[in-house]
């Protein structure tokens, strides 16, 4: 584990975490997963919670959310998470669940037959830019208005 020491004001101190299974920065303050690349996790402790047997016509259904809300409540809470919904399922192999935060931001959690392949953090409901808040920050240079890019 590294820890970075932010200067620009911009961001946040954070921590560099990586070993055999993933690279992670996680903001030392606000504890928001910046970017996470996991490779391809699941879970051999519980069969109950391994997806891989899940066949595709079946990806994002209950079990899906029940892995990623289970994630994002052990990780920041039950009160800060206020809901997990699929996003999508494509390609005959891949699975995208999004829980969202009470603070507005959300996460996108990337599965690949089953496995967690990446974690991606939006500042916002609406943001179109992942990874740090400050990447998707605009200022109206007119009014001094500052607003995240959403779509």
């Amino acid at each position: 584990m590294v820890y970075y020491r932010d200067e620009s004001a911009y961001r946040e101190n954070y921590y560099h975490i990586q070993d055999t299974f993933v690279i992670m920065d996680i903001a030392a303050k606000s504890g928001y997963i910046v970017r996470a690349d996991c490779s391809k996790l699941y879970n051999q402790q519980d069969p109950a919670l391994d997806l891989r047997s899940i066949d595709y016509d079946h990806m994002g259904g209950e079990e899906y959310i029940a892995y990623v809300r289970n994630i994002a409540e052990q990780t920041f809470g039950k009160e800060n998470v206020k809901d997990v919904d699929v996003n999508a399922v494509y390609d005959g192999n891949y699975c995208t669940i999004d829980p969202y935060m009470t603070d507005g931001r959300w996460y996108e959690f990337f599965f690949e037959g089953g496995m967690l392949t990446e974690i991606q953090h939006f500042a916002t409901e609406r943001s179109n830019v992942c990874g740090w808040a400050a990447d998707s920050l605009y200022v109206n240079t007119i009014t001094g208005e500052e607003f995240y890019e959403e779509w």
